[in-house]
């Protein structure tokens, strides 16, 4: 009876430092034989459920998925060099993600949109404000509570386990049942295509093999919630492309509440429904892909979300926003979001006048447009179009990307089709060509204002 006893407390000691090792990725400096002396003995403890625990029905037939209400949240960290002072990394976010949305968290470096993540996943506490899940503040819930999966970049899958043992591990820690873990972990692997592969070692895959495994880990006791942390930055931009419209064909076969973290914008853009752009721990603009490309609600979203060229405040800019077609476009002030004045064939300084009566200070500093909304002719267009000489032209595949300094010296950039750029005769560097704004290019929010 003593020895049952002292067998099982070293088979819980052995399980939990098994689990903790490779929690950390230090297990690999173990040998092959402790790996699968470890591997057996974790795999006895949570496989070999007594039948009174063991859940022998398939509780993943139905689609689960919880909406998240962030209400104020903040996050606040103490600077270690400024006694008394914080940086605020989280500032005063809401938002509302719907039950069964795909929604990207997209900034640069710093903007908090990973620390918002870990705050939903309960990794990271919370300075101030609530998170609500499914209707329940989750707030003070600790992240084993919360039914959520996570993937992280660097995939964290366990080095001494095939795919379908890494598959299968939450399973067995929730002590489901052989016949349960084994038709869950076969499905999928159907849904991450990789059923050929149930028997490999992690380091026998590729590395969108292995962000797929994790996935499907994540995906195993069924969460009502998926957290994604920079799923594809560890990988090269092809495997990345191919990886974005599979992501999208899953989640709509999984239909669970998905939210993921990225810094690259044209992948926030292709896989997710709802974009939400964050800047300095605060969230610029939440929209669909098109509403934050096409509809950028200020100079930084224009900028961060898309390449830009830029018209600098001067008699080019007039000319372009009195001449340019732009019937019931207003001027705004891109910081502060007031409209101005209507322009359509206005003389600027009009508009000037107005936006100062309305209280705006200052006048209007430099135009944004996208290059594909920069159209460019072989002549000249009376009243409609800016001269300028071609300074480079660069080639970009299914399009040619040509810079063009204008009189004045300010260089922008215009994308053209390989057709149209044939049309105009193939312009080569110190080429006189004529430059057009489309009208859908002037983003009356967009317009920067110098003080």
């Amino acid at each position: 009876m003593i020895m049952e006893l002292k067998t099982s407390k070293l088979k819980n000691i052995l399980y939990g430092i098994c689990v903790w090792l490779v929690y950390f990725q230090r297990i690999s400096a173990f040998s092959p034989k402790v790996y699968t002396q470890l591997s057996q003995k974790t795999s006895n403890l949570v496989t070999h459920a007594t039948p009174d625990t063991a859940k022998e029905e398939n509780p993943f037939r139905k689609k689960i998925s919880a909406d998240i209400r962030i209400k104020g949240v903040s996050k606040h960290y103490p600077e270690p060099r400024q006694p008394g002072k914080v940086f605020v990394a989280v500032d005063n976010v809401s938002l509302d993600i719907e039950s069964g949305g795909l929604v990207a968290l997209v900034g640069a470096s710093g903007s908090g949109k990973s620390t918002l993540l870990r705050m939903i996943a309960g990794l990271e506490s919370l300075s101030s404000g609530q998170i609500i899940i499914d209707g329940q503040d989750a707030s003070n819930v600790p992240p084993q509570a919360r039914n959520i999966g996570m993937v992280f970049q660097s995939y964290a899958l366990f080095p001494h386990m095939t795919v379908a043992e890494n598959i299968a591990f939450g399973l067995k820690i929730k002590r489901y049942s052989r016949k349960v873990v084994r038709e869950r972990v076969a499905e999928l692997l159907d849904v991450v295509q990789l059923t050929d592969f149930a028997q490999r070692m992690p380091h026998q895959l590729s590395g969108g093999q292995r962000q797929r495994v994790g996935l499907a880990r994540a995906l195993a006791p069924a969460p009502r919630v998926l957290l994604l942390d920079e799923p594809f930055g560890a990988l090269d931009a092809k495997v990345r492309r191919s990886l974005r419209g599979w992501l999208r064909k899953l989640h709509a076969d999984v239909g669970v509440t998905t939210v993921f973290v990225t810094h690259d914008q044209q992948e926030a853009l292709e896989i997710a429904k709802t974009v939400v752009v964050m800047n300095q721990g605060r969230i610029e603009q939440i929209g669909t892909p098109m509403e934050i490309y096409d509809a950028p609600r200020n100079p930084f979203v224009m900028q961060f979300m898309g390449d830009v060229s830029t018209i600098e405040k001067s008699e080019y800019l007039t000319k372009v926003l009195t001449d340019v077609e732009t019937e019931g476009i207003e001027i705004g002030d891109g910081k502060s979001g007031a409209a101005g004045a209507q322009l359509s064939a206005q003389d600027v300084a009009v508009a000037e006048a107005k936006l100062q009566m309305e209280g705006e200070v200052g006048a209007i500093g430099q135009l944004l447009v996208r290059p594909h909304d920069i159209i460019v002719h072989k002549r000249r267009i009376d009243n409609i179009t800016l001269p300028g000489t071609v300074s480079n032209v660069l080639f970009l595949g299914f399009e040619i990307q040509m810079g063009v300094f204008l009189t004045d010296g300010q260089e922008i950039i215009a994308r053209v089709p390989k057709d149209r750029y044939k049309a105009l005769g193939m312009p080569t560097r110190g080429e006189e060509v004529f430059i057009e704004i489309k009208s859908r290019g002037i983003n009356v929010d967009t317009i920067e204002y110098m003080i």
